[in-house]
């Protein structure tokens, strides 16, 4: 319940600074006249409150979306019917009360959240160990399209000569004293590689391919450089052929997905858009609730939260615990330990053996 408070509260505030306008095609969600609820985009807490916005946002949203491969336009940006099936199904298996129209609330909040944030000019903080923000949302959307279209992009690779490896032309993977040259470091512990290094990196060719109908293309070593995180610029600068060859055929295979979603899957444009956006929404949620101080539970890594833990005294501190001792109760412990036999028999042995050991 009040999480539902909360996240309406967020969502009003989304609206109001925003002022972001949003349509939804009703047509496509064919279980929401089932429950009085369904009927609005929020589901809000039965309080006064509730109600109000619950009656702002239902008032906002309108059913003239006569396109039935749009489920909802925010902002100008459509969200596909497309993209909406796709997230839908990678819920739906784990949870039953889900529902396409509870997916698309979602999406929609996200979205909303996204806007305020780009109109806000928060700045998301910089993550110096994690994969680029393009990265990232590149390699969830190459993940989500050989997920739920596995069967006919295998299929597909299949068909071409050679396979996956019939599109390389020329493999150039370093010997290690080169790749050594190149890649010199001397920290263990992390690699940025200098100006010039990323210049040199953005002439050593590793591969070259070229897909159907298309123009020949490379890989190069700035390619593989750009797509590490901290631990992988670390496995790079160690100068080891067989791990460059491996990030070389994984960065090939990233591209001949993108390459069939483009051309073969039959996705529109405007779906492998949406889906895009949708994964970058998610990140700028995540954004917004880090500045919020509602993403991190613990205030020594999160600015908002450990601002007002540091503005509580520790006369505060000691009160609270003195009148609330029973939070702070600790629970009866017990050890337990867990033995993984080969077969039942040897596990009824054993039992016996300790039950009558403990008469």
């Amino acid at each position: 319940m009040m999480k539902r408070i909360k996240d309406a509260l967020l969502l009003f505030s989304v609206l109001v600074r925003t002022r972001c306008s949003f349509l939804v095609n009703k047509s496509l969600l064919p279980d929401s006249g089932s429950h009085p609820t369904k009927r609005r985009i929020i589901q809000c807490a039965v309080t006064a409150f509730g109600m109000l916005l619950s009656a702002m946002v239902h008032s906002a949203v309108k059913s003239d979306i006569n396109d039935n491969n749009i489920a909802a336009i925010v902002g100008g940006e459509a969200i596909t019917a497309e993209a909406l099936e796709v997230f839908y199904q990678q819920v739906a298996p784990g949870d039953f009360r889900t529902t396409r129209e509870s997916v698309l609330r979602d999406l929609i909040t996200n979205r909303l959240l996204a806007h305020w944030r780009e109109q806000s000019g928060l700045v998301a903080a910089a993550n110096p160990v994690g994969f680029s923000a393009d990265v990232a949302v590149a390699d969830q959307l190459n993940g989500l399209i050989r997920l739920y279209w596995q069967k006919p992009l295998e299929r597909w690779i299949g068909e071409q000569p050679g396979g996956m490896t019939g599109f390389a032309q020329k493999i150039s993977i370093l010997a290690q004293d080169r790749l050594t040259e190149l890649l010199k470091n001397k920290s263990q512990m992390s690699f940025t590689a200098t100006e010039q290094q990323q210049i040199l990196f953005s002439q050593t060719v590793l591969l070259t391919y070229r897909l159907p109908g298309e123009k020949t293309e490379t890989i190069t070593l700035r390619d593989i450089y750009d797509r590490q995180n901290v631990q992988g610029r670390i496995q790079l600068s160690q100068a080891t052929p067989t791990y460059l060859a491996g990030q070389v055929e994984q960065l090939l295979g990233h591209r001949v997905v993108e390459y069939w979603a483009r051309k073969h899957s039959g996705l529109m444009p405007a779906d492998i858009q949406s889906m895009k956006r949708v994964l970058i929404d998610r990140r700028e949620r995540e954004t917004v609730l880090k500045s919020l101080g509602l993403f991190n539970v613990m205030h020594s890594s999160n600015l908002v939260l450990r601002q007002l833990s540091d503005a509580v005294t520790r006369e505060e501190v000691v009160n609270y615990y003195r009148n609330k001792k029973n939070e702070f109760s600790r629970l009866d412990a017990v050890k337990a330990f867990h033995l993984q036999l080969d077969s039942q028999k040897k596990a009824d042995d054993v039992y016996s053996l300790k039950l009558r050991s403990n008469e």
